[in-house]
Formats: structure tokens, sequence, C-alpha cells
């Protein structure tokens, strides 16, 4: 995942904290009984905060936790039951799943579950976010003996409580001042991200799913989802020599994608400073377009004159001098390579939409190796199929790429990702 992100990440969850503790102080919370509540397992009570506790947690703690998560939501939705209406305390709206969440004050988790399993037996929701502000967790519903069921975490759960008992102590609002025993804020906050994050949920529930049928989408113009923004898939719009078959126009395609991909895992990991996006737009706004497409005049030269040469025999360098990569990728694979081209406004869409728009996902797939691989790794053969004769050739050079960068410029490419935490 992008460093930035998670950095980003971690500092507006650390505000969340903060202004959570604020606002408790400016309703006069004593010391003492904040400790209770932090350091111990007391609830909140009405008086205490001089509204309902359960509100009071939603509107400083869940909610502005839930957006810097990523999530949109919507609260108390109508959710039609099997016997009855039910109003679970929101919805999450942008996940290719159906998701729920059932909020409590802090420290009564159990409740939270024991609702929001309830909600998840009568509605035809798939699964749900109990949280009580301090511990969260997101759960599918699962028969245990045959006849009772459970709440199943679909990735581990999680707590802030020790990070408010950091910010808490810091700010010497509690009677402990001792910050020993307590883990490194940052780390704890980046976990914390890493795993409820809207990226990383949405692959546990489905959505690498989808990100897959946008790959396929992006090349052949075949998924189930009908993703906005791909108009034409890069298949048809290859303009190749003459006599290229179809085969080798859609190996060409997804050629292409793993090369994007790299060039982004590796801005990712900073061994490359070349942004695609900043890049199109410069081309897009300038009289460049008129020269050629972004691929004749900015892509080929980056692939084969730039990243694929050593940099003493590179005739033009003004990428930001990026290291020399030995391993094969940028390198033609295909006959004839270098007379294929790609009109802009396909290749807008591909950047637009699949590079950046799913660039988590992208960088924590490219961590892993060729999408094409994790492709075929869904069990869908269609796609390979249609390139047969050159699938091997294409996930070889992207893993050897992989393995050239790990052994000779960044040892790092795999240890951040998402990916890692899955295996």
């Amino acid at each position: 995942m992008d460093s930035a992100i998670v950095d980003g990440a971690v500092s507006d969850l650390r505000a969340v904290v903060e202004d959570f503790l604020d606002e408790l102080a400016d309703r006069n919370l004593s010391a003492d009984r904040l400790g209770e509540i932090i350091e111990a397992d007391a609830e909140f009570e009405g008086a205490d905060l001089r509204q309902f506790p359960e509100r009071f947690v939603e509107d400083h703690l869940i909610w502005p936790v839930l957006d810097v998560l990523g999530y949109a939501v919507t609260p108390r939705p109508d959710s039609p039951g099997q016997s009855r209406e039910e109003y679970p305390d929101f919805r999450v709206d942008n996940l290719p799943a159906m998701v729920i969440g059932e909020n409590k004050s802090v420290n009564d988790i159990e409740t939270s579950k024991t609702e929001l399993l309830d909600y998840l037996d009568n509605t035809r929701y798939e699964y749900g976010i109990a949280t009580d502000g301090f511990q969260w967790g997101v759960y599918e519903i699962a028969e245990t003996d045959g006849r009772s069921l459970a709440l199943e975490p679909i990735v581990e759960p999680q707590s802030l409580k020790q990070v408010v008992q950091y910010v808490a102590r810091e700010g010497r609002m509690v009677p402990y001042a001792d910050l020993n025993g307590l883990p490194e804020l940052d780390g704890l906050l980046a976990t914390f991200f890493q795993n409820l994050g809207h990226h990383h949920v949405r692959r546990a529930t489905g959505g690498l799913s989808d990100f897959h049928d946008l790959y396929a989408e992006t090349i052949i113009g075949e998924g189930d989802y009908n993703h906005n923004g791909i108009d034409t898939p890069l298949a048809e719009a290859v303009d190749a020599p003459a006599g290229t078959g179809e085969a080798e126009k859609t190996a060409f395609a997804a050629l292409l994608l793993d090369r994007l991909t790299f060039v982004r895992l590796m801005r990712d990991r900073g061994v490359l400073k070349v942004k695609l996006h900043e890049e199109w737009s410069h081309h897009n706004k300038g009289l460049n377009r008129f020269q050629g497409s972004f691929y004749d005049t900015h892509l080929k030269p980056l692939f084969y004159d730039v990243l694929s040469e050593p940099k003493g025999e590179r005739e033009e360098d003004k990428f930001g001098n990026p290291p020399h990569f030995a391993g094969g990728l940028f390198e033609p694979v295909l006959h004839d390579e270098g007379a294929y081209d790609v009109s802009d406004d396909v290749m807008q869409d591909v950047l637009t939409v699949f590079i950046e728009g799913e660039s988590r996902t992208v960088i924590n797939e490219g961590a892993r190796g060729s999408l094409l691989e994790s492709y075929r790794a869904t069990e869908e053969p269609d796609l390979a199929g249609r390139m047969a004769e050159w699938y091997a050739d294409l996930t070889r050079v992207y893993e050897t790429e992989l393995a050239y960068v790990e052994e000779n410029i960044s040892p790092t490419l795999r240890r951040h990702s998402i990916g890692a935490i899955d295996d």
C-alpha cells in the first residue's frame, strides 16, 4: 500500500482520538472518571456526558473513524428483515457486498456483537461491523454446530483502546502518565488502518473478485459488473502490425497492464518518481498530444529506452534517472512489439479507472506478482486461454523483474503490502 496513504490515515486517526478526548475535557469529565473508563472497563453514563452515551460515541469517535477508514455510510437505514423491520445503526454504501454496522458505547463490544448477530440472522445483509468505538471487528454469520449461529471475523479485529490510553496519558488527562508498556502509537494506528480500511475489507468481502472482473473488462471488455469508465477494451484498441492475431493483441494488452502496474508499484516503494497520471495530464494539456499518442511518445521511451537500458547506454534520460530494471519486463516480449500503439482516449481510461482508480489493490496485487497470474488464480481460465502461447512468457518476465528488484534495488517490495498480511 502507498506509504503516504498509511501515513495520512495514521495522522487522521490520531486527530480523531485527540478530538474525542478534548470533547470529554470540554464536558468536564474528571481525570479519575476518564481513567476508570479508558484504563479499566467502566462505561459512560448519561451524567458523565449530558448526552446519551451511544450517541456521543457515535458522533465523536465512530463516525469520524469510519470516515478515515474510507467508508460511506447511511445511518439507521430501514432494513426489511424476514420477520420484522430492522434498523441497524448504519449501512456501508461503498462496498460490493451488503454490510451493516452496530454501534454501542465504549466497553460494550459484546452487546454490539450480539445485536449484530441478530440483525444478520434476520436480514439480507451478508456482513457486519461491530464496534463500541474502542473495539472494532468485521464479521460474517456462520453455523457452529449445524444449528447455532455465530459471528466469524473476516479480518483481524482491532482496538483503539491503547491508542486512547496513550494519548490521554501523554496529555496527562488521567492519573496514569506512564507510557511504558504501551505499544508505539503510529504502529498501532497503521495496523488498525491496514486491517480495517475500506481497501482491505473490500477484498475480504469479495472486492478482489470485483477487481479481477475490472481487469478482464479493461483488457477484453468482458465482465459481470459493467464498470463505469471502460468504454473500449485495450485488446480492441491496440494498433498492431498487419497480420497480428487476436491472441497477440490480448497478450500485449495484458503485458501493458503488468508494466503499468509495476511502474505504479515502484513509485509506491520510492524506487521510481514517475507519476503516470500526472504525466498523462501534462501530455493531454500540452502540445505533445499532437506529436503522437501518450503510449508512443511517453510510455515507449520509458519502457524500452530507459527502464530496460543500463544508465550508461541510455540515449535520453528524462524520467528522474531511474535504476536499470534488468529482469526483462521492459524489454520486447512479443514479435515486433515496438510497432504497437494505443490511442489516448483508451489509455486515459486505463490510467484513470484502473491504475489510479484501483491503486491500492493494483499495488498490493502487483507486489504479489503478475496481474495476469493473479487473475488466473481466480480459476477464470478464459482470459489466459486466449493467449495461452504467451501466458508463461508474460508471467515469467514479471516475476523475474520482481526478483531482480528485490535482490538488487529494493528488498522491501512485498513487505508492506496487504497481500503479505493476508498470507
